[in-house]
C-alpha cells in the first residue's frame, strides 16, 4: 500500500517581521491622522443630504487593494505597498467601530478607543511572535533563499538582503544532507555573485534603512549609558503616571476640588453609572501601582547586583500597563492617550534591548 505523504508545514516569509512592523506603523498613523484631522476640521461629512461617504469605505478600498496587489504581481516590493495599505485600511475601518457596536451609530462611544487600542496590542503581540527565529532546516532555508531571489532578479538587492541570502545559502551548503539542495544553493550563490559584479548593490529600502540605523545606534550606545537613560525614562514615566491618582487622592477631602478635577469626565458622561465609577477607581489604583513599579525598577536597574531583578520588574510593569492600565486610560481619556502610549512603547523597546544585553553578559 502506498504511503500517504504528510502535508508540508507552512514556512514564514523572509522579512515578514519588517512587513508586520510596517503594517503596525501605518495602522497607528492612520488612526492618529484620521482622529486629528476630524477634530481640527470639525468632523466634516463627505456627501450631502441623505448621502454620507464614511471613511470606513476608503478603508475597505485600501484593504481590497492590499489583498489584490500580491495576487497580481510577484515582485517583493509589492509586499511593502500591500503592508502599508493593510495598516492604512484597517486603521480607517476600525476607527469607526463605535458606529457599528451601538444601536444609534455613536462614533464617539467611549469603549471604541479601548477596542482600537486592544486590536493594536494584538498586532504588537503578533509582531513579537513573528520576530522569533524559526527552527531551521533545509526546506525553510531554501524557501527563504528563493523568496529573496526575487530581489536579485529585479537588481534590487541591498546590503542587508545580500548578507541574509548569502548566509542562508552557505548554511545549506554546509549542513544539508541532500546533495541536490547543496548543488542548488551553490548555483544560486554563484548567480548572486555574478549579478552583484555586473549591477552592484542598491541603497537600502526605507524599512531596511530604519532597521540598519537602529542596529547601529544600539551598537554604539554603551550598556552603562543605556542603563542611565533607561533609569531616567522609567522614573520619569512612573512619576507622570502617579500624578493623576495622587491628585485624586488628595482632592477627596475637598469636594469642590475633586469635582473640578473630574469635570471633564462628568461632562462626557463617563461617571454616570456605578460600573464606570468602579472602573475609574480600579484605573487609579492600578495606574499608581504601575507608576511606582516603574520608579522602583528604574532605581534597581542601575545597581550591579540586582539589575536583572530591575529588568524583570520593569517588564512586569509594562505588562500591567499595556494590558490593563492603558485600556482603562483610553476609556476615560480617549485618543489623547496616544502620545503617552507611544512614549511607553519607545521606553519598552529600550528596556528590551537592555535586558538582552544583560542576559547575554551573564549567559542567561
Amino acid at each position: 500500500m502506498k504511503r500517504l505523504s504528510r502535508k508540508p508545514s507552512l514556512v514564514k516569509r523572509a522579512g515578514s517581521a519588517r512587513l508586520i512592523l510596517l503594517t503596525l506603523i501605518s495602522f497607528a498613523f492612520s488612526v492618529s491622522l484620521t482622529r486629528t484631522f476630524l477634530n481640527l476640521t470639525g468632523f466634516p461629512q463627505l456627501g450631502g443630504g441623505t448621502i454620507h461617504i464614511a471613511h470606513i469605505l476608503w478603508g475597505g478600498l485600501a484593504l481590497y487593494a492590499a489583498a489584490l496587489l500580491p495576487l497580481l504581481y510577484a515582485n517583493r516590493k509589492i509586499l511593502i505597498a500591500s503592508a502599508s495599505l493593510t495598516g492604512l485600511g484597517i486603521g480607517l475601518f476600525i476607527d469607526e467601530v463605535g458606529k457599528y457596536i451601538t444601536a444609534d451609530n455613536d462614533y464617539f462611544y467611549p469603549p471604541a478607543a479601548p477596542i482600537i487600542y486592544g486590536f493594536f496590542l494584538l498586532l504588537v503581540v503578533l509582531y513579537s511572535l513573528i520576530r522569533q527565529k524559526p527552527v531551521r532546516n533545509d526546506r525553510t532555508d531554501m524557501y527563504h533563499a528563493l523568496d529573496l531571489m526575487e530581489e536579485v532578479l529585479d537588481d534590487d538587492l541591498d546590503e542587508y538582503e545580500k548578507k541574509d541570502i548569502e548566509e542562508t545559502l552557505e548554511h545549506v551548503m554546509r549542513t544539508s544532507h541532500r546533495p541536490e539542495y547543496r548543488g542548488l544553493a551553490a548555483e544560486l550563490l554563484h548567480f548572486i555573485t555574478a549579478q552583484e559584479a555586473r549591477k552592484g548593490l542598491r541603497d537600502r529600502t526605507i524599512p531596511g534603512w530604519i532597521t540598519s540605523n537602529i542596529d547601529v545606534i544600539n551598537q554604539r550606545v554603551s550598556t552603562s549609558f543605556l542603563a542611565i537613560l533607561l533609569t531616567i525614562s522609567l522614573v520619569a514615566m512612573g512619576a507622570f503616571m502617579s500624578i493623576y491618582p495622587v491628585q485624586i487622592a488628595f482632592a477627596t477631602r475637598d469636594f469642590s476640588r475633586l469635582a473640578s478635577i473630574l469635570q471633564p469626565l462628568i461632562q462626557q458622561g463617563l461617571l454616570t453609572s456605578s460600573p464606570e465609577q468602579i472602573f475609574l477607581a480600579v484605573r487609579l489604583i492600578l495606574e499608581e501601582v504601575a507608576g511606582l513599579l516603574f520608579i522602583l525598577s528604574g532605581f534597581i536597574l542601575i545597581t550591579k547586583k540586582y539589575k536583572v531583578v530591575g529588568g524583570r520588574l520593569a517588564y512586569f510593569a509594562f505588562l500591567l500597563s499595556f494590558t490593563v492600565v492603558d485600556l482603562l486610560i483610553f476609556y476615560y481619556d480617549q485618543f489623547s492617550t496616544i502620545i503617552f502610549v507611544t512614549i511607553q512603547l519607545i521606553v519598552f523597546l529600550m528596556a528590551q534591548a537592555y535586558r538582552q544585553r544583560i542576559h547575554h553578559s551573564i549567559g542567561v
